[in-house]
């Protein structure tokens, strides 16, 4: 089944990050603070409720990228990241993926 709580959490991840659109701090904190939330409750209700499915293995994980990736590629824009640090922050979401991979 799709609709889950695990997985429709995972999938409110998607259109928080336009968030970051705003410039205002306290949205993008409030974003990213939702966000983490999210991703705790999300695991926890699936395990708790035995309810884990593939729909919710690959949504999981694609609503934190796109989250991560949307934000950065605003602040990139915005000039408050710089270029190597977006890549020093993609190398450890590789690294982490690599990990989960073994």
């Amino acid at each position: 089944m799709f609709l889950t709580w695990p997985n429709f959490i995972s999938f409110l991840r998607i259109p928080l990050a336009f968030l970051f659109l705003q410039e205002q701090s306290a949205w993008r904190c409030f974003a990213i603070i939702v966000a983490l939330l999210s991703d705790g409750l999300d695991g926890y209700l699936a395990r708790r409720q035995k309810v884990s499915n593939k729909i919710g293995v690959l949504l999981d994980p694609f609503a934190d990228k796109f989250f991560v990736i949307f934000a950065i590629t605003i602040l990139i824009g915005e000039g408050k990241l710089q270029i190597w640090q977006a890549v020093a922050l993609a190398c450890r979401d590789l690294s982490v993926l690599l990990l989960e991979l073994t």
